[in-house]
């Protein structure tokens, strides 16, 4: 039997040390680039004259509204630009060149993880003059084919949820049905337009909040974020990109609300009491009396300039009278 010994110089050594270090920055690295794309929004487009002919190096400026932040990207060679990573919300964009007018486009929305595309036409002049775009075309999406539907923040404050449970606005996505027994629910037992119920997952800015059950599928949502902190969450029912790979049927992708330049905040109270209720069918049928119940929702929400804090109170009574079950969440 012979053996055969590899003798690694000092040389060697060091190169095998270095690439095993590259190779796991490179691993902790990637995760990290993905994530910042999982609910983030992007603008791309061309940048041309007149003559439609592309103008080069031109700077593209993309600015939050509430946050005042500048996003700035340079054109290539052909005029193409694209800037990503930008969270959900109001943006003006801006684009200017040496000989040419600066181009200016008034404020337009981007939702979750939507990719717009915004083509810049410059015109010949001084740049101190400026062409702005008071009304424009809405924004498509050019880039990706993925199907959804996004739930803005104006239907999750205004439509009625008994369980004050925003997961339950996800029925209101086209192709999305309860499976047996569970229409309604909060949790992710529904069918996305013919997948096998309880495969999709929940993210909630980046992070997946669901739990896998052994021979149920994924049913259990880990975290549900109060009505109030939450901004708007987008349904992705079928051609998902490369960095969503742990579901079977649906995406939803929700984002919490953030801190702008100036304080936000507001109180509620959401009351339910058996006194305002009617008796059931079968209850009268059956000469039962209507069943006491009192629940109160009520908090207040402080949105400051960077962080969102939140103070939740919910007193909570079931068909049992006079007995109360506070919860607090901060």
């Amino acid at each position: 039997m012979h053996h055969r010994i590899a003798l690694l110089s000092p040389s060697h050594k060091q190169v095998v040390s270095s690439t095993r270090i590259m190779c796991l920055a490179l691993a902790l690295a990637v995760p990290t680039l993905l994530f910042g794309q999982s609910f983030t929004a992007s603008v791309r487009g061309v940048v041309t004259d007149s003559a439609q002919a592309a103008v080069p190096a031109a700077k593209v400026t993309v600015t939050d509204v509430d946050r005042n932040l500048e996003h700035t990207s340079r054109a290539d060679a052909l005029g193409r630009y694209v800037i990503m990573a930008l969270p959900p919300g109001a943006y003006t964009l801006s684009a200017e060149a040496a000989g040419f007018q600066k181009f200016a486009r008034n404020a337009f929305v981007l939702a979750v993880q939507q990719q717009a595309t915004i083509d810049v036409e410059l015109t010949v002049g001084q740049i101190a003059t400026a062409v702005e775009v008071q009304a424009a075309a809405p924004l498509l999406n050019a880039t990706s084919a993925t199907l959804g539907q996004v739930i803005e923040n104006r239907y999750i404050n205004e439509l009625p949820l008994i369980a004050r449970n925003p997961y339950t606005l996800t029925y209101l996505t086209p192709g999305i049905v309860g499976s047996a027994g569970s229409a309604g629910s909060g949790d992710t037992n529904f069918v996305a337009v013919g997948t096998r119920n309880s495969t999709a997952d929940v993210m909630l800015d980046g992070v997946s909040v669901t739990g896998a059950e052994q021979n149920a599928g994924i049913t259990t949502v880990m975290h549900t974020p109060s009505v109030e902190a939450v901004q708007e969450f987008k349904v992705q029912t079928s051609f998902f990109s490369a960095e969503f790979g742990n579901t079977g049927g649906a995406i939803i992708n929700m984002i919490t609300k953030s801190g702008t330049n100036q304080f936000h905040g507001d109180g509620y109270w959401f009351h339910r009491d058996s006194s305002l209720n009617a008796n059931s069918f079968f209850a009268n049928k059956a000469g039962s009396p209507k069943p006491e119940t009192h629940r109160n929702v009520y908090g207040a929400t402080l949105q400051p300039v960077q962080p969102r804090y939140e103070l939740r109170r919910q007193y909570r009574t079931h068909a049992v009278p006079r007995q109360h079950r506070p919860e607090i969440d901060v």
